[in-house]
C-alpha cells in the first residue's frame, strides 16, 4: 500500500506540475479571461465552470481505475505542436479567438499524449464543457442579440396588451403613458447561457438518454426566453402605474436576476419530470455519465494504472515551459510609441478649422486605446462638418485589437473604394453609420507604419500578424471620417467627395506621425 500510494503522489505531483505549466503558458489568457468573467454578465458564470468539470471527470473516477492506458505519442506531440503554433499565431497577431481554439485542443492533445483515446473518449464532456468559461463565440453571440430584443419585446407587447392598449414599433412598446425599448443589455442572452451552463452538467449526470437531456435544456431556455419577456412586460406595468423611474434603478435589476433564476427553477423542475416519465422501450440502467460501464474492461495491476510516466510528464513539461519562455520573453511583440502625439495634427486643415470633441461612442469600437484625438473640422461657411477620429495602439493584445467583432459595425454595408493621392492610390472603406441618434458618411482605413493603409478587416489582421512575426509590432491606428448623411443621393455624393479631399489632406500627416 505504501508503494501505490507513493505512485500515486507522484501522478499526482506530476498533474499539478502540468496544470501549472498550462497556467504559466496561457497566463495573458488567464487574466483576460478572468477581466471578461468579472465584467461581461454573459459570462459571470465562468468562475465555476473549472471546478463543475473537475466534478465530472471525480465521477467518472472508478472508470479510470480499471480501463487501460494506451498512450499515442506520436499524435500527442502532433496536436500539442499544433496548439503552441495556434497560440503564437492568435498571441502575436492579436486574434483572440486563435488563442481560445488553441487552449480547446490543448487539454486532450496532453490527454492524448499520456493517456490515449480511450481517457480521451471518457474525458470528452467535462473538457467541452470547459469551453463555457470562454468568450471565443462573442461574434456568433453579437449578432444574436438582436433577434433576441425583438423576440423579447413581441413576448412583453402580447402580455402588456391584456391590460392595455399598446402599440409596438420594431424594440419600442409605446403604452398610453410611457414609451419603452427592449435595449441590448435586456435582449436575455446572457441569462441563456447561465441556464446552459446549468442545465448541460444537470442532464449529464442525470439523464439516462440524450434526447432527453437536450430536451430538458431546450425546455429551459424556452422558459428562459419567456421569462424575459414576463420581465419586460412587469417593467411595463409598473412604469405605466408607478412612474418611468421604475423602469431604471434596484428594481429594474431584480427583475433582471430574476429572469435567470426563474430559468434556473424552471430547468430543474423539468428536468424532474423527464427524470420519471416512463420510457417506451424500457428505462436504460445507466445516467449519461456512467454510459462507459456498458464498456468491458479487465481490472488492472496497480502499479499500471498510476504509473507516473515520469519521461513523458518531465519531456512535456520541458516543452510547454519553453514554449512559455518563448512567447513571453522572444515572440511577443514590444510596443512602439508614436513620432509625434496624436495632438500634434494641425487645427487647420485645407479650408477646415477645428475644435476638440469627446465621442465616446467612436472609441468603444476600438477598446483601450493607447492614444486618441477626436475633433470636429468646419470649413469657412460652417455649411460643411467632418469628424476626425484616431486611435492608435503601440501594440495588440486581447484587450486592444484593431480589427475585432467590436469595430465588425462599422464594415456592415461598406464599399471599398480607391483615393487618390499624390500618383498613388489606397483604398478606404466608405459606408453609412448611426451614432448618437444621427446618420453619418463614414470614411476610413487603417494604417500601419510604412505608410501600409488597408481598408478590409482581414487584410488589416493579416499586416498585424505579418508584422508581429516578422518585426516583432503590432502597432497600428485606425483614422475615421465621418459627416452628416444628406437625404437626397446628389448631395450625399457630395458629402462623400469632401470626405475623400479630407482623407488626402490627412493621410500625409499622420504618415509622419507613425513611427
Amino acid at each position: 500500500m505504501t508503494h501505490v500510494s507513493n505512485i500515486r503522489l507522484r501522478t499526482l505531483a506530476s498533474i499539478l506540475s502540468l496544470i501549472l505549466a498550462i497556467m504559466v503558458l496561457y497566463w495573458d489568457n488567464s487574466q483576460w479571461l478572468y477581466s471578461q468573467w468579472i465584467t461581461d454578465k454573459a459570462y459571470s458564470h465562468g468562475f465555476f465552470i473549472p471546478f463543475v468539470s473537475l466534478y465530472l471527470i471525480w465521477c467518472k473516477k472508478d472508470f479510470f481505475e480499471i480501463i487501460p492506458a494506451k498512450p499515442n505519442r506520436f499524435i500527442g506531440y502532433l496536436c500539442i505542436g499544433c496548439c503552441l503554433f495556434l497560440l503564437l499565431i492568435g498571441r502575436v497577431g492579436a486574434i483572440i479567438q486563435l488563442e481560445a481554439f488553441s487552449f480547446f485542443l490543448i487539454i486532450p492533445s496532453i490527454i492524448l499524449l499520456l493517456y490515449g483515446w480511450n481517457y480521451l473518449r471518457i474525458s470528452l464532456f467535462p473538457i467541452l464543457y470547459l469551453q463555457l468559461m470562454i468568450p471565443w463565440m462573442d461574434p456568433i453571440l453579437e449578432r444574436m442579440h438582436r433577434p433576441f430584443q425583438i423576440v423579447t419585446a413581441k413576448i412583453g407587447s402580447a402580455l402588456l396588451q391584456l391590460k392595455y392598449p399598446v402599440y409596438t414599433d420594431d424594440l419600442h412598446i409605446n403604452l398610453p403613458s410611457i414609451s419603452m425599448v427592449v435595449a441590448r443589455e435586456c435582449s436575455g442572452i446572457s441569462f441563456l447561457i447561465s441556464v446552459i451552463a446549468v442545465g448541460l452538467p444537470l442532464v449529464y449526470l442525470t439523464q439516462k438518454n440524450w434526447i432527453r437531456a437536450v430536451s430538458v435544456v431546450f425546455i429551459g431556455c424556452i422558459l428562459t426566453v419567456l421569462s424575459n419577456g414576463l420581465r419586460v412586460a412587469v417593467a411595463g406595468y409598473f412604469g405605466e402605474n408607478f412612474g418611468p423611474e421604475m423602469l431604471h434603478g434596484p428594481a429594474h435589476i431584480f427583475q433582471g436576476w430574476s429572469v435567470a433564476w426563474f430559468g434556473w427553477i424552471g430547468l430543474f423542475i423539468v428536468n424532474w419530470i423527464f427524470s420519471n416519465l416512463p420510457y417506451p422501450h424500457g428505462e436504460p440502467k445507466y445516467c449519461l455519465f456512467e454510459k462507459w460501464r456498458n464498456v468491458r474492461c479487465e481490472p488492472l495491476a496497480t502499479t499500471r494504472i498510476y504509473s507516473s510516466q515520469t519521461s513523458a510528464f518531465a519531456s512535456l513539461l520541458a516543452v510547454l515551459l519553453g514554449a512559455a519562455l518563448y512567447l513571453n520573453l522572444v515572440a511577443m511583440p514590444q510596443p512602439v510609441s508614436l513620432v509625434s502625439p496624436l495632438a500634434a495634427i494641425p487645427s487647420n486643415i485645407s479650408t477646415f478649422s477645428s475644435q476638440q470633441c469627446e465621442d465616446p461612442t467612436l472609441a468603444t469600437f476600438f477598446p483601450n486605446l493607447d492614444e486618441s484625438l477626436c475633433r470636429i473640422y468646419r470649413d469657412s461657411s460652417q455649411q460643411q462638418e467632418v469628424i476626425l477620429f484616431i486611435g492608435y495602439y503601440k501594440n495588440q493584445d486581447n484587450n486592444k485589437r484593431l480589427t475585432s467583432f467590436l469595430s465588425k459595425p462599422l464594415h456592415d454595408g461598406g464599399e471599398v473604394l480607391p483615393l487618390p493621392l499624390k500618383g498613388n492610390t489606397f483604398n478606404v472603406t466608405s459606408s453609412s453609420l448611426l451614432l448618437n441618434d444621427t446618420r453619418y458618411r463614414t470614411l476610413f482605413w487603417y494604417q500601419f507604419p510604412g505608410t501600409a493603409k488597408i481598408a478590409d478587416r482581414l487584410h488589416a489582421k493579416l499586416q498585424i500578424l505579418q508584422s508581429g512575426i516578422l518585426h516583432r509590432h503590432n502597432n497600428g491606428a485606425i483614422v475615421f471620417l465621418a459627416s452628416p448623411q444628406r437625404s437626397d443621393s446628389q448631395r450625399d455624393n457630395e458629402t462623400v467627395g469632401t470626405l475623400q479631399s479630407f482623407a488626402a489632406e490627412v493621410s500625409p500627416i499622420v504618415d509622419g506621425l507613425l513611427p
